[in-house]
């Protein structure tokens, strides 16, 4: 997918599969901002960081050559892609994320004022 996709796009595309990748909330942020900077999100738990899911990234380098990325190829170039480096070694045209299945669930979200917090979690 291009780097330039926002989450929205992403869960609307890979919905109609019933797979997923491990993202974020927020439907406006960048796929390769999120995942070059390692990807924390409400499925974290079960299917890791969004950084853990990339499989490769066609990268840009400083002296214009455009490069493929993968744990075979470019390693260390890929390494830092997947949080060690925060993208800083070229510009991130492309990625490929291997994809998990989805399931049914709902997320709640709870908010409250902090002035009531010791009674939110004392009850």
């Amino acid at each position: 997918m291009s780097a330039a996709t926002d989450l929205y796009a992403v869960h609307q595309a890979l919905a109609g599969e019933s797979r997923a990748i491990p993202t974020g909330s927020c439907p406006t942020v960048g796929v390769a901002g999120l995942t070059l900077g390692g990807g924390l999100g409400a499925d974290s738990r079960h299917a890791g960081l969004t950084c853990d899911a990339l499989k490769s990234a066609t990268v840009v380098l400083p002296g214009g050559d455009a490069v493929s990325a993968s744990a075979d190829d470019h390693a260390e170039l890929f390494w830092a892609l997947r949080g060690g480096g925060g993208g800083n070694f070229g510009v991130t045209t492309s990625m490929t994320f291997a994809r998990f299945p989805t399931a049914d669930c709902d997320v709640v979200r709870v908010d409250f004022a902090p002035s009531a917090a010791a009674q939110v979690l004392v009850g």
